[in-house]
């Protein structure tokens, strides 16, 4: 029984790939894989334990772990930064071509 629900399949779609039908052709393939999926990955509350089920929480906390990512305080010892070779200024640069 599997098997010819298959073949009917099958046969269908190519039928809908030889007669150039995209738009069928595309949802027969959808109706033989089912619907697409979106799995959310689990995202952990910042104590590390605590599981968030909403995904509007889960963009949340990801939104606070980039924030706090990429603005960290760099501090720079400014006797290396003064011992950087300083190079020429060039004006021609900065005309228009």
């Amino acid at each position: 029984m599997e098997n010819t629900w298959w073949l009917s399949k099958v046969i269908k779609i190519q039928n809908y790939a030889d007669a150039n039908m995209a738009h069928q052709f595309c949802e027969a393939i959808k109706a033989v894989y089912g619907p697409k999926s979106h799995p959310t990955h689990p995202v952990h509350r910042k104590d590390g334990i605590t599981l968030f089920k909403d995904d509007k929480d889960s963009l949340s906390r990801w939104a606070v772990h980039l924030q706090e990512l990429l603005n960290q305080d760099n501090p720079v010892d400014q006797s290396i930064a003064d011992q950087l070779p300083q190079l020429a200024i060039i004006s021609e640069l900065d005309t228009i071509p």
